[in-house]
């Protein structure tokens, strides 16, 4: 019929309704039968599979429409040093960088966010360290791949560890992460082993 369309909205999707590219509501499952005669409406359908919501007018949402944004998203807001580790379904799945904000729709997947602080402490856990250094093709490896220095002191070495150019702190073997975030991180192994150095005779 002119002027109605059917929308269908499956049980892994949400429908983002704009009138005049302003957002009015969230289409949950189900048949919709939308009546718009002149054009104006607009359904934006998500798969919420992939919880991570981007949208231009994010901002807006945030602040004009704030009951539905509590009812649909789960909001995460850092500081400029911070960084968020973010679990799906309790496995580590990605990394926010600082001063960054981002909505995940509430649905299948159970989002958790660990937020660390690195104004001091920027060494990722020990517990971590593997997970995150040697993170395989996806969407955890992209998001650390220019966040994260990893380092492996070898056996029988120290690792100097510098910071803007300053020595902060001797390291002993072993792996090690840095958050990169809004500093400088580099690494000189020193080999402490003892070694024979032969001395040529001199004339005097």
């Amino acid at each position: 019929m002119f002027g109605i369309q059917r929308q269908v909205i499956a049980k892994h999707e949400r429908g983002l309704y704009l009138k005049d590219r302003s957002i009015v509501k969230i289409l949950e499952p189900g048949v919709h039968w939308i009546v718009d005669p002149l054009g104006r409406v607009q359904i934006d359908v998500y798969d919420i599979s992939q919880p991570a919501f981007v949208h231009p007018y994010e901002d807006v949402l945030i602040k004009e429409q704030s009951a539905l944004c509590e009812k649909y998203f789960q909001r995460v807001e850092l500081g400029e040093y911070q960084v968020g580790l973010v679990y799906k379904n309790d496995k580590l799945a990605s990394v926010l960088a600082p001063a960054s904000r981002q909505l995940y729709w509430k649905g299948p997947v159970e989002v958790r966010v660990e937020v660390q602080d690195i104004a001091t402490d920027f060494q990722i856990p020990r517990g971590l360290v593997r997970l995150i250094a040697y993170a395989r093709a996806g969407e955890l490896a992209d998001a650390v791949r220019f966040a994260v220095y990893p380092v492996e002191v070898a056996d029988k070495s120290v690792g100097l560890l510098f910071v803007d150019g300053e020595l902060v702190k001797t390291l002993v073997p072993g792996l090690y992460a840095f958050w990169k975030y809004q500093r400088t991180i580099k690494v000189e192994q020193v080999d402490t082993r003892l070694q024979a150095m032969e001395v040529s005779g001199q004339e005097i």
